[in-house]
């Protein structure tokens, strides 16, 4: 091992292909992080008359779950839904839950990442204490992943909710934060200006402000602030996280390991982040600091709160 050039960091030891005393051999190595072996198989596009059923069962469950009136509905399928972001668990040809991930820009300290807010999770009453969206959620997870998404955001009002997307990774560390009137209806220049300006905020564009016209339209009540709606941050992609607080915190040097993440294992492990740069490294003959994806979270938006402004609820 003295003989590998500085620049590599890990060395692969491939896999135990499922034999106890080769797992037991590679193990007392002391691996700075192992990943579960999957199987990848080809997807068939969905056909247009599939597609046509997720689209419909959505709107359906909507419908049933929050009541949403067709005006709402509408607008949202005709403007803002994409299929890509539509992510159902069905029973029987059946959208019985579902959730709407919708993709923004976040700002972080005069940085942009990829993010989603979620919108619309729910699950029919006749399905409920099924977990349905603890699972889907897992599988959500890895496709944003695989999006190259690094954030998903949420906000919730019911105080019962929180422990739920706690246990999924999720952090209180957002809010929807009060409004003044003038920036608002000023028009989306006079809204971009006070976006721009904050340390960190989800991004509207001019696109979705005019969506958000027309929702005001029939819901005169739209833009009422409602503080008590309290923001939720997951990290999706650790090492991409990481890198917008390393690039704020230039004077600092620190090792964090990453544990707990059940839905992206490979976000587990040590990262070393020093002069405003962060990579992976090796955690077994260093200190550390111990975090889990929600502490992560905790301190990446520390003295900052992300907020969401503006989001459909």
């Amino acid at each position: 091992m003295q003989q590998i050039p500085e620049q590599y960091t890990y060395i692969n030891l491939e896999e135990d292909m499922g034999l106890p005393g080769l797992r037991r051999a590679k193990s007392s190595y002391h691996p700075a992080y192992q990943i579960k072996k999957d199987r990848a198989t080809s997807r068939p596009e969905l056909s247009i008359r599939e597609e046509e059923c997720k689209r419909e069962g959505a709107r359906q469950l909507m419908k049933t779950v929050f009541n949403d009136r067709d005006e709402a509905l509408d607008i949202f399928f005709s403007r803002v839904y994409a299929p890509a972001g539509n992510y159902c668990r069905c029973h029987e040809g059946q959208v019985v839950s579902a959730a709407q991930a919708l993709p923004y820009r976040l700002h972080y300290h005069g940085q942009q990442a990829d993010a989603v807010y979620l919108y619309a999770v729910g699950t029919l009453p006749e399905f409920r204490g099924q977990h349905l969206i603890s699972r889907l959620f897992k599988y959500m997870h890895r496709g944003l992943l695989c999006q190259g998404k690094v954030f998903s955001t949420l906000l919730i009002e019911q105080e019962d909710l929180q422990a739920m997307y706690e246990r999924l990774g999720y952090a209180q560390v957002g809010k929807a934060p009060l409004m003044d009137s003038e920036v608002v209806e000023n028009g989306f220049e006079t809204y971009d200006e006070w976006q721009q300006s904050r340390p960190c905020v989800l991004l509207q564009d001019e696109r979705r402000w005019e969506t958000l016209q027309a929702y005001s339209h029939f819901d005169k009540s739209y833009y009422l602030v409602k503080p008590h709606y309290k923001g939720m941050v997951r990290i999706i992609n650790v090492l991409e996280a990481l890198r917008l607080y390393a690039t704020t915190h230039a004077d600092l040097t620190i090792t964090l390991r990453v544990t707990g993440d059940n839905h992206i294992s490979e976000n587990n492990g040590c990262y070393a982040i020093k002069h405003g740069t962060v990579s992976r490294c090796a955690c077994s003959t260093e200190s550390y600091t111990l975090l889990d994806i929600n502490t992560l979270a905790e301190l990446i938006f520390k003295g900052a709160p992300l907020e969401m402004p503006l989001m459909l609820l």
